[in-house]
């Protein structure tokens, strides 16, 4: 039988499976907040949103559950047009702290949005301290 927290956490990737729900940037701030790990197939599909809201939390959460195969969407995410998404995603590469993201990162303290710049020197600051 199921405990409550696997059923809230299976109803908030079904929030997320629905293609741009408005819902989403919350789901995904709760999946990541519970470190829901099986939940990193649907934030990284949640990272090709319309919502940019969705995508940025997405990216968050990402981080906190330390889904190292989403390195690849989340140096992606460093060229994405707004930038709370860049930032999010400059968070999360330092979080999970995968080497396969230090060029991308070396290039975002380039940014022209002070945070994804500050976000990027840290995330290689973390990367630096995992050796």
């Amino acid at each position: 039988m199921a405990t409550k927290e696997e059923l809230a956490a299976g109803a908030l990737i079904a929030i997320l499976e629905k293609p741009n729900d408005p819902a989403a940037p919350e789901a995904a701030a709760a999946l990541g907040s519970l470190k829901v790990a099986a939940a990193a197939g649907a934030l990284i599909r949640t990272m090709q949103s319309r919502n940019p809201a969705a995508r940025s939390v997405a990216a968050w959460a990402l981080g906190e559950i330390k889904a190292a195969g989403a390195v690849d969407i989340l140096v992606e995410a460093l060229h994405d047009r707004a930038g709370p998404v860049r930032s999010s995603a400059a968070k999360a590469l330092g979080d999970i702290a995968d080497d396969r993201a230090v060029a991308a990162l070396n290039q975002a303290r380039e940014d022209d949005f002070a945070d994804v710049r500050q976000l990027a020197a840290w995330a290689l600051k973390q990367m630096k301290k995992k050796k």
